[in-house]
């Protein structure tokens, strides 16, 4: 069990929001199966995953990842904020999100990470919506 305590923290959150496996997975937009293997803490969620369980389960990545939030080990966000509409994203919101996650990921700063977005499809010309 490689993320045992992250795996622990997980399976509390779900119980304690009333939440099956099956209930979660589909909140999530993941498999039965995934949300199994994160409770058995034999993988880790990617971040988009991360990001979902997080404002399912009305806590922070670094809680639910670490066991602390930074502030005195606050758990919990308050359950005002997470029953409101998620922000939706804009598109240079987005691409900026995209950038850092590349960078990340390919280890090397934001600044090496050029994103084209079109717009338009196969029958016309795609239009060049933002480069970052």
């Amino acid at each position: 069990m490689k993320h045992k305590a992250f795996a622990e923290r997980l399976r509390a959150l779900r119980v304690s929001k009333g939440l099956s496996k099956a209930m979660l997975a589909n909140r999530v937009n993941v498999s039965q199966t995934c949300v199994w293997n994160w409770e058995e803490g034999n993988t880790f969620p990617r971040s988009l995953a991360m990001y979902q369980l997080t404002r399912e389960l009305g806590t922070t990545r670094d809680y639910l990842a670490y066991g602390h939030d930074g502030a005195e080990g606050a758990e919990v966000l308050q359950s005002e904020q997470h029953a409101e509409e998620p922000r939706v994203l804009s598109v240079q919101e987005t691409i900026q999100r995209a950038r850092s996650e590349i960078a990340r990921v390919a280890g090397v700063g934001i600044e090496k990470v050029r994103v084209l977005v079109e717009f338009g499809d196969e029958n016309q010309g795609a239009t060049p919506a933002s480069v970052a």
